[in-house]
């Protein structure tokens, strides 16, 4: 029964049908959850959330919903009013923008929000970080995004880890904006904690060195790691791994996990609830 098992699974791959399938079952999850209002019931706030009272832009705009700051591709936000860069900046050049979502964080029913809205197909742009994609690989990504899989996938993730601490609390999905509304919560990424060390790194970085743009994806993480190690942080392993049990215990596969996506304490004392967006 299980090699038969494996064999159906083969022959749905060789098919292309296995995508539009897991999208179906996401977005039938996700639906079915906003049906039961489970996605936009209201969430007691967590420790780590800030409260909007502290934007300083707030006491003279109010709590009316509006974007506060956008986030770029190195999860760095940069204040839509001047009296918030303080606040909010903690780097002067807001490059790279960001290739797949657009990320603002934003005022939402007097709550300090991060919401990430899903980009449609772009079929003019044929390069990812900088690489030019082959044809068949981008018709794949255009397809995968026409079909709302990224969406679809983040939205019934969240769901399923909604409860877990060291995830952020939803606070909204809203389908036909393909967009997302989770919490706030101020820190670093790991990989922004090994840059501190001076090392080129971060995606505003690497263009500016033709060495460090030749080496493929796998060994640049590697490298992120090896300069984290030596900053001497607490063992970061050890929690990302309890914590990867937990998240696969609940039926979820995170795909792109990396010292960018992994948020620290400032304090360098624990995990922040994420990933960054």
């Amino acid at each position: 029964m299980r090699a038969l098992s494996r064999s159906i699974a083969l022959l749905l791959d060789r098919l292309r049908v296995q995508a539009p399938i897991n999208i179906a079952l996401a977005r039938r999850e996700v639906l079915g959850a906003l049906r039961r209002g489970i996605a936009i019931s209201p969430a007691e706030p967590i420790p780590d959330a800030v409260p909007v009272e502290r934007v300083p832009s707030v006491a003279r705009l109010g709590c009316n919903s509006r974007v506060l700051a956008t986030v770029n591709a190195d999860g760095f936000a940069f204040a839509v009013e001047p009296d918030d860069v303080p606040f909010f900046n903690r780097r002067a050049d807001p490059q790279p923008s960001r290739q797949e979502n657009l990320i603002d964080v934003v005022v939402l029913e007097r709550g300090l929000c991060v919401r990430k809205r899903y980009r449609p197909p772009r079929y003019g742009v044929r390069n990812y970080r900088d690489v030019r994609l082959p044809s068949k690989e981008w018709a794949k990504r255009n397809l995968w995004v026409m079909l709302r899989g990224p969406f679809y996938a983040e939205a019934a993730a969240l769901l399923r880890l909604r409860d877990l601490p060291f995830v952020p609390k939803l606070r909204g999905i809203d389908v036909g904006r393909r967009t997302i509304y989770i919490d706030y919560i101020p820190g670093e990424s790991l990989r922004q904690l090994a840059a501190a060390s001076g090392e080129p790194m971060l995606d505003v970085d690497i263009p500016r060195h033709p060495e460090l743009r030749r080496l493929p994806t796998a060994e640049l993480e590697r490298r992120e790691v090896r300069l984290l190690d030596s900053t001497g942080i607490a063992d970061f392993r050890t929690e990302i791994v309890g914590m990867l049990r937990e998240i696969n215990r609940r039926g979820v596969a995170p795909l792109d996990l990396t010292l960018g996506n992994s948020p620290w304490r400032s304090d360098r004392s624990g995990p922040l609830p994420g990933p960054l967006p």
